[in-house]
């Protein structure tokens, strides 16, 4: 937690090694997507889809190894996030027509739907289940789905109203 850093690099260290020890699967996984980055010089994002995203040589005059690395893993993480977001958005596209509701805004992983309040809840199970049992999700990775009710987007994402 960021409280627990007091502003010294040795408690900074002492933070993050105290992540890596909580995270040892996210850390290895990790590992191993810098390992394919430079063995093959690109990074896939997650089955079904496996886009390739090439990354400039890490060995070259100008290369940032760290940069480089940081880049290749939130690749794949943010490439994954956003065919599994896309899929869902097909797959609720055809189930919004039963109820009368229309799609408002996508922003990253969120999606905005305008839903007459009769069939709010029940529009709002529908998309978390739609959301966590999507097609184009990776085998074997569980997502949590969270869903709110509200006014507007703004007055649900920062708390006003």
């Amino acid at each position: 937690k960021l409280e627990d850093v007091t502003g010294s690099r040795k408690s900074a260290e002492e933070v993050m090694e105290r992540y890596d020890r909580s995270m040892p699967v996210l850390i290895a996984w990790s590992e191993s997507v810098v390992d394919e980055m430079y063995q093959y010089g690109y990074v896939r994002s997650m089955p079904p889809t496996s886009r390739i995203r090439f990354l400039p040589n890490p060995y070259g005059r100008y290369a940032d190894p760290g940069k480089l690395e940081r880049e290749a893993v939130n690749t794949i993480i943010q490439a994954t996030s956003a065919d599994i977001t896309k899929s869902a958005m097909v797959e609720l596209n055809s189930l919004s027509k039963l109820v009368d509701t229309h799609l408002l805004l996508q922003i990253h992983d969120e999606l905005v739907y305008e839903v007459p309040i009769q069939y709010a809840e029940e529009w709002l199970g529908v998309m978390k289940d739609v959301m966590i049992n999507t097609t184009y999700k990776p085998e074997g990775l569980s997502l949590k789905v969270d869903g709110k009710i509200g006014k507007t987007w703004y007055c649900n994402h920062y708390g006003f109203g």
